[in-house]
């Protein structure tokens, strides 16, 4: 798709950014031209990640979004889909809304969303699934093309059902990929047409033509103008259990303390420890966390990250993690080779998923995060090393641990912020190449 050119949904004199009120306590902008933007702008509304679904953004003259709405993939295929979709567009309506956005979302919109044995398009990998979705030369898939006939559908009914109302395009999101599916108002007289080239009954509506784009790709939802400006207004990830790092994220982007060293300087595992204790009774508290105690977290994670600056203390943090319940702290500067040989090299209770020394540092990595999408108040982030020095760190664990996904992911997060992070590209290569750690749960059991 030409992006010279706005889609014909979105006339030239429109802005695409659309101020949105839905849900938010200060003001937002939905970017409306991309599909990565509108997932999360229903996910962020509707408290849950939309899986199968058809979810509508409804706005008022494209200026404002007024309510955010779906229902279920199937609920809008099946045998009382027009009814559906009706009461759908009723909704939206009845809300003030003149128009909406759409996604029609296949699966998450991310993952893949066919296997071999169920898809004619997709030769087996071997595996039993499809080819890797994220191949814009691919064929579309059965379930991909579902969404679009659904979407095609929707289109068709919507001048129907509900004449006036400005619905003119629709993504299907698939397998990591965007599709555009458009409707287009045909000329005064012009008829629609069936496969066989007779006129279509009429309705009464204007004639519409569809048409489908070529797939693009669909971005993380990390590197949205949504999700920068969630944090920015200090508000956690749908579904969070307990409260998640979005307060501290706004203190530590906005306004970041800056403490006092103490002096005389303390060990680097005396900083770890304290900002560990203020992370766990953050993670312990199931109601709003107060103010003072926010502050408490980010003070305690700013002397931390201005400790991991010194690459001889930032080593020894390492070293005090490969070592805990072993007594074994020497610091190591070069990868820990000795994990690839060594089975009785079992990572202890408190560096494993759930435990505390783990946890916590997964929240100080979530919290530390640099924000994805560029906002102008996001330019002087100042965090960004140390962030790539806890989340190289928790990659490894996360190795340890034979969560490989987990440490492949992270690693290669660090690995793009700073690509010549020696700790990251070890893990990296590690994940990637399949390289376990000696030891397995079961000798270590």
């Amino acid at each position: 798709m030409d992006s010279a050119a706005p889609p014909p949904s979105i006339p030239s004199d429109i802005p695409s950014d659309i101020p949105s009120i839905a849900g938010a306590s200060t003001p937002r902008t939905l970017r409306a031209r991309e599909p990565a933007e509108l997932l999360a702008q229903v996910h962020l509304q509707m408290r849950a990640a939309p899986r199968d679904s058809i979810a509508l953004i409804g706005h008022v003259g494209r200026r404002r979004t007024v309510v955010t709405a779906r229902i279920d993939l199937a609920q809008a295929t099946g045998h009382g889909g027009p009814g559906a979709v009706t009461d759908l567009l009723s909704a939206l309506v009845g809300a003030g809304a003149d128009g909406a956005f759409g996604i029609v979302v296949v699966g998450d919109g991310r993952e893949r969303v066919c296997h071999a044995s169920h898809c004619p398009a997709h030769p087996d990998d071997g595996h039993g699934s499809c080819e890797d979705p994220q191949d814009l030369m691919a064929e579309p898939c059965e379930a991909e093309l579902d969404g679009v006939l659904a979407a095609m559908r929707l289109l068709a009914l919507a001048g129907t059902a509900a004449p006036g109302f400005d619905l003119g395009e629709l993504w299907v999101l698939a397998g990591s990929r965007a599709t555009a599916v458009r409707a287009h108002a045909m000329s005064p007289g012009a008829h629609l047409h069936d496969g066989g080239g007779a006129p279509c009954p009429s309705t009464g509506a204007d004639a519409i033509d569809i048409s489908v784009a070529p797939p693009v790709p669909l971005d993380g939802a990390d590197s949205t103008l949504v999700a920068a400006e969630a944090v920015l207004a200090g508000e956690d990830a749908p579904g969070a259990d307990g409260p998640g790092p979005g307060p501290l994220r706004a203190v530590l982007i906005l306004d970041p303390p800056t403490p006092s060293p103490a002096l005389p300087r303390p060990r680097i595992e005396e900083t770890w420890r304290a900002a560990l204790e203020a992370l766990s009774s953050y993670r312990a508290r199931r109601d709003e966390p107060s103010s003072a105690l926010c502050m408490t977290v980010c003070e305690r994670l700013c002397v931390l990250s201005a400790d991991l600056r010194d690459p001889l203390r930032r080593d020894r943090l390492t070293a005090i993690f490969l070592g805990r319940g072993k007594g074994d702290r020497t610091p190591c500067s070069g990868p820990p080779s000795h994990l690839l040989r060594d089975p009785r090299s079992v990572p202890h209770a408190s560096i494993t998923p759930g435990g505390q020394w783990y946890e916590g540092l997964a929240l100080a990595e979530a919290v530390l995060r640099p924000p994805g999408a560029p906002h102008p108040r996001t330019e002087r982030y100042v965090a960004q090393d140390a962030w790539c020095d806890l989340a190289a760190l928790l990659a490894l664990l996360a190795w340890w641990n034979h969560r490989f996904a987990t440490a492949g992911s992270l690693a290669d997060d660090v690995c793009r912020h700073d690509p010549e992070h020696s700790l990251a590209r070890w893990v990296a290569l590690m994940a990637g190449a399949g390289l376990p750690p000696a030891w397995t749960p079961r000798t270590g059991l």
